[in-house]
């Protein structure tokens, strides 16, 4: 029987498979998230890291001074005015089914309930299309009129863009408005420090003003009226519409994405000059808000750490100076230096949308490296002879020179005492000796191990899926149509001719690991981030190849009776019900009919 797991570390170790499977991955190593700012909506609430020298030598200074010599190039800044016509999926029209459902705090959404004080009406596609199409269509919604081809092609990573939408004022307002926090405060118990913050940004010194315990709504509205700004750190943990924008956005990105709302009062400011460690999307929903980009002072391009404030000094004149109107979105890469003020005669609010913390080629890297060291060991004989006799004595910082000598390798092995030439000739061969050995652990890289390592980590961050009510019909989590003719609901039983299909595209993630295989999934996870240790279920090795089919299938709706690579139907009718139960899979049984309502 497959064994349930939450609990544990929250390191993946991936180790290698004893067994006839063709699925083999050897051990990496992980990272870890942080949270942010204003421009930041990373659904981590923890400090900000501050770069830094991780060796703190004083050699390295040298090399940074080196790189901030170099001549910068400007970033340039577009702004895009959106027509008068909206996209066709933009439908605003009243319609029923566009009412976000109700959910609880952990799980996948499953009914029609509103989710604020009223009804709210928003784009058709946010409960009507399924997680095939959900994704695309929520990121091409979020920066229309611009394509994502585009988009990537000549904005991500390189510079910002601004998305004027003149005659689309309530473009964004019904995902999140001013009374959405007001029922969010009165709904749920809200607590300072944990899922909001009031903030003031004053004499260029920013102060958090946040008491212990629940965040009463009088409180938090009267903290509000003497000028702070309330920023909310997790808003779609008790916001169905942001719960489902976030959902469809990570699908989209692969990538963990994260919400912060920022309300402020008319004629303040919450936060300093900063940059962000993130991709961020501002969108504006409500009143109006004043935006100054800035170049990074150091010049350093996609950095990996946020900074800390900046003095307005530091930073010198803006690239960007633009009142952000309600329906308009800003995006800026990571690095790019912020500030942000209501103005004199209205309030903001607007809903930061973050992705791409750490999730870099040099994260990737840092995790395929040590796996590539662990094979190279046990695969390389080489790499286990001991190093040469008195390498100290011309290698190091303090033997560092300009003029290496390749020359030939020695012949014996130094004495106490070497001339400079010497010591050159048996430095330029410890490093052809060195990179000699680079060459055959990239022979060894774990490349498909790494990937998982960094899936298994996006897996633990994720939220848990979003599913319509046409989807959730079907899952273990939502009302079956069969039971909607009974008295109590009944365990649904799999059969060979019933259609599976996966809850989402990133939902699971397969991992070979002592020789068992592993699934991680998102169904169990909190929409607070990290608030649940990692979920995993086990399966015996033999089960790989069948369960890689599984994962592979989506989005096709698949028989049961066709799973490959198992003994018999009551085998693949046990692998499917054991995944429908998690919530892994939706099943379909034609005989149940079906409830669109």
């Amino acid at each position: 029987m497959p064994r349930v797991h939450g609990g544990g570390s929250n390191r993946v170790s991936l180790l290698g498979a004893a067994g006839g499977t063709h699925i083999s991955h050897r051990p990496i190593g992980g990272g870890a998230l942080d949270g942010g700012s204003e421009g930041s909506g990373s659904a981590s609430n923890d400090a900000k890291s501050v770069s830094e020298n991780g060796d703190g030598s004083r050699y390295t200074a040298k090399k940074a001074k080196k790189k901030q010599s170099k001549k910068r190039k400007r970033l340039l800044s577009d702004v895009i005015h959106a027509p008068i016509s909206a996209p066709e999926k933009d439908d605003t029209s009243n319609n029923k089914d566009s009412a976000a459902p109700e959910a609880e705090h952990k799980g996948t959404a499953t009914s029609n309930a509103s989710g604020g004080p009223a009804k709210s009406v928003l784009p058709d596609f946010f409960w009507k299309l399924d997680a095939s199409e959900s994704p695309s269509e929520m990121f091409r919604w979020m920066i229309w009129p611009i394509t994502p081809e585009e988009f990537f092609r000549d904005y991500w990573e390189k510079k910002p863009l601004l998305i004027r939408r003149k005659n689309k004022k309530n473009y964004y307002k019904n995902v999140f408005n001013s009374k959405d926090i007001d029922h969010m405060l009165k709904s749920h118990p809200l607590k300072f420090g944990v899922n909001l913050d009031v903030t003031t940004y004053t004499d260029g010194v920013r102060d958090t003003h946040n008491i212990p315990g629940r965040a009463h709504p009088g409180t938090v509205w009267g903290f509000y009226d003497e000028g702070c700004s309330v920023r909310l750190l997790n808003p779609q943990s008790f916001h169905p519409p942001l719960w489902r924008m976030v959902a469809s956005l990570q699908e989209y990105f692969s990538c963990m994405v994260g919400i912060n709302t920022y309300l402020t009062p008319a004629g303040s400011q919450g936060f300093a000059p900063h940059f962000d460690d993130i991709e961020a999307f501002i969108v504006q929903t409500e009143g109006a808000k004043r935006w100054r980009l800035y170049e990074n002072p150091s010049g350093e391009r996609l950095p990996r750490f946020s900074s800390p404030n900046f003095p307005q000094s530091e930073i010198g004149q803006p690239i960007l100076d633009v009142v952000l109107n309600a329906g308009d979105l800003l995006y800026f890469p990571r690095g790019v230096v912020h500030q942000a003020y209501a103005l004199a005669d209205q309030h903001s609010l607007h809903v930061t949308v973050s992705t791409y913390q750490l999730y870099s080629w040099g994260a990737y890297l840092e995790r395929l490296l040590q796996g590539m060291v662990e094979i190279a060991y046990d695969d390389v004989p080489e790499m286990r002879e001991g190093l040469p006799k008195g390498y100290l004595d011309y290698m190091g910082v303090v033997h560092d020179t300009d003029n290496t000598d390749a020359g030939p390798p020695p012949s014996d092995a130094p004495g106490d005492a070497m001339t400079p030439k010497e010591k050159l000739k048996h430095r330029a061969h410890f490093e052809k000796t060195a990179k000699r050995m680079l060459t055959r652990m990239i022979e060894c890289a774990p490349l498909d191990a790494a990937a998982d390592q960094m899936a298994a980590d996006f897996v633990h961050t994720c939220q848990p899926p979003c599913l319509t009510p046409a989807e959730a019909q079907w899952s273990s989590r939502g009302v079956r149509p069969s039971d909607t003719s009974r008295d109590a609901p009944r365990p649904f039983k799999v059969s060979g001719p019933c259609d599976f299909r996966l809850a989402t595209k990133h939902c699971a993630r397969l991992v070979v690991e002592e020789g068992n295989c592993n699934v991680y999934h998102t169904l169990d996870n909190s929409r607070v981030y990290r608030a649940e240790p990692q979920q995993f279920v086990t399966f015996p090795i033999e089960q790989g190849e069948a369960i890689e089919f599984i994962l592979n299938s989506f989005p096709a709706w698949t028989p049961v009776c066709s799973i490959p690579h198992l003994e018999d139907p009551e085998t693949q009718v046990e692998l499917i019900q054991h995944l429908y139960d998690i919530g892994i899979v939706l099943v379909k049984d034609d005989d149940e009919g079906t409830d669109d309502k």
